[in-house]
């Protein structure tokens, strides 16, 4: 016999949508980098060789208990490759001091670790931001709010900051332009816009 009657009730529709600009208390769980893991079950490496660490972020004390997937960008020092370009550097940069801000704020003033796992299980508190993505309200977290800020001591004792602002409806689908019948058709196919130097990423150039 498979019994299921243990198990949690269904959610009625999709998880909560937090307001972009909200700061909430998050549980850090190392993810996994499945196939382009590289020296650890959750350092993934990107197509141009840039390390990055893979984790899930939980949301504690809103009602959106579900998962956050996300990828932080090890610091410079720590990448295989070192001929990076510049906005790989930013990117380096930029995960750097957010792995060093998590371990502010959870007591680690020395900012240092023995192994990844030290920061499986981390709670802190997360400035939030949000935008639809197709038919997902994305949400993820922009900066990590430390020991030092006034927000820090009410969110980590379980309150929230919601943001105000208003969540935006979600943008419809455009239909796809209906071909004309054959005979119909305009005499010149249309033209096709050539790429410009601000459609090519930054670290492309």
């Amino acid at each position: 016999m498979l019994d299921f009657s243990n198990e949690q009730e269904q959610m009625d529709g999709a998880s909560v949508l937090i307001p972009d600009g909200s700061i909430c208390k998050v549980r850090m769980k190392l993810g996994s980098a499945g196939q382009y893991s590289a020296g650890h079950d959750s350092i993934s490496k990107t197509s141009k060789g840039l390390l990055q660490l893979c984790v899930d972020f939980e949301f504690l004390s809103t009602d959106a208990r579900d998962m956050r997937f996300q990828k932080i960008t090890l610091p410079k020092s720590m990448q295989q490759n070192t001929n990076l370009e510049k906005g790989q550097v930013t990117a380096c940069n930029i995960g750097g001091a957010q792995i060093k801000a998590i371990l502010q704020a959870c007591g680690n003033d020395a900012c240092q670790l023995q192994a990844w796992e030290q920061l499986d299980g981390l709670e802190f508190p997360v400035l939030v931001g949000g935008e639809w993505n197709g038919d997902y309200w994305n949400n993820e977290f922009k900066k990590v709010i430390t020991p030092n800020k006034d927000e820090f001591a009410a969110v980590m004792g379980g309150q929230d900051i919601l943001s105000d602002k208003p969540i935006p409806e979600k943008p419809t689908s455009v239909m796809p332009q209906q071909s004309q019948p054959w005979g119909q058709q305009q005499n010149e196919p249309p033209s096709i816009p050539h790429p410009s130097e601000q459609d090519v990423p930054a670290w492309l150039k």
